[in-house]
């Protein structure tokens, strides 16, 4: 089973609303080290992937939180997430190295070279990258890659818009939006360019993560989200926002959520672009995490605090404090919602109740090797 970053290659965020396994206890694992921090958590068939800023990839079991291997690179590691694709496990470290292990076992199985901190998605036996160099004063493009999932040869490459986003797969394409709005499809078997779009938007880092779903493409532009249609990119439908739209949109059941830089969280009718609520959650963190009938975010004004949402209204559920450090991105699975928080800490939460583990018999990380 294929796991990335926003629930799947095609970004949708949307987790299926499946229950808590029988006897399920919320854990909690500390990475270990001065100031050692966690990247954003993916999980796929009972394993749970962590990447730390010391260098090590770690496994543990989803259920238990027990430590299954530990793989170490040759640099830390915090940052772009693992994605999880046809028995291997991939991630990239700052410098554009991007290494695949085995799901398993954590067995090296191949490296492979991008230009610079390369943002990963798999799928179909491919794993594919991009550059995300828009924090680079004088880079003027990126590079796309399509690396073999087995053999970690290098299939093709394409120059396109330099980003800070991440690439998006569905139906045989792949999907990037560029700093300045443009959105580019390439077929992803090839890497031949079958349409590029742009907005002319002349605001550098004011696009957002492509997401796919039935039969769009749903990419922003500074202030603006855009629904293209698939087969040729052409836009159907523009909705305006008070501010720039961050992070991937949430898509399910016909409807979108959106979060922009004000913390507004809004809900749109996918077929016109209309909104249907708008609530805000002061200095939203993350996109919504769909799970059910409701949503997951992070936010606070003062601290991180984690929300459950019903998509009906927009209103709050629940809210669960988290500390004041920034938290990850969330991935639920199974009624269980994963993401780190204090830097070095991967938390789990049951996504129904918010029900999460206190400060006692945490799992401490240690070298677990199979």
């Amino acid at each position: 089973m294929s796991a990335n970053v926003h629930g799947d290659p095609a970004r949708t965020n949307a987790f299926a609303a499946d229950p808590i396994p029988s006897g399920f206890t919320p854990w909690r694992f500390r990475a270990g080290g001065w100031d050692n921090r966690l990247g954003a958590p993916v999980v796929s068939d009972g394993f749970v992937y962590v990447c730390s800023d010391h260098g090590h990839l770690h496994a543990l079991d989803a259920l238990t939180g027990k430590p299954r291997w530990v793989f170490t690179a040759e640099r830390g590691l915090w940052g772009p997430a693992p994605v999880v694709s046809d028995g291997i496990v991939c991630f990239s470290d700052p410098n554009g190295t991007v290494y695949a292990v085995g799901r398993e076992d954590g067995q090296l199985r191949w490296k492979a070279r991008g230009d610079y901190a390369v943002s990963l998605v798999a799928g179909g036996g491919v794993v594919y990258g991009a550059d995300s160099s828009a924090v680079r004063r004088g880079v003027t493009h990126d590079q796309l890659f399509a690396w073999d999932a087995e053999t970690g040869e290098e299939l093709w490459s394409k120059r396109v818009d330099r980003s800070s986003t991440l690439p998006a797969l569905a139906d045989g394409r792949l999907y990037h939006n560029g700093v300045f709005g443009y959105l580019t499809a390439f077929k992803a078997k090839t890497g031949k360019e079958l349409y590029t779009h742009g907005s002319d938007m002349r605001n550098p880092g004011a696009s957002n993560t492509p997401c796919v779903a039935d039969g769009f493409v749903y990419a922003s532009a500074g202030t603006l989200l855009f629904a293209h249609e698939t087969r040729r990119g052409e836009a159907v439908w523009a909705s305006a926002f008070s501010n720039y739209i961050l992070d991937c949109v949430a898509a399910a059941n016909g409807k979108l959520y959106v979060r922009d830089r004000d913390g507004q969280i809004s809900a749109l009718d996918a077929a016109d672009g209309k909104v249907l609520w708008r609530q805000n959650y002061p200095t939203s963190r993350t996109p919504l995490a769909l799970h059910g009938d409701a949503g997951l975010l992070i936010a606070g004004s003062h601290g991180n605090y984690l929300y459950r949402i019903d998509l009906a209204t927009g209103e709050r559920i629940w809210r669960r404090p988290l500390g004041s450090e920034r938290a990850s991105e969330i991935f639920v699975w199974n009624g269980i919602a994963y993401l780190t928080a204090r830097k070095k800490t991967l938390l789990t939460v049951d996504a129904t109740t918010g029900r999460k583990r206190g400060r006692v018999r945490d799992i401490v990380g240690a070298a677990v090797a199979m």
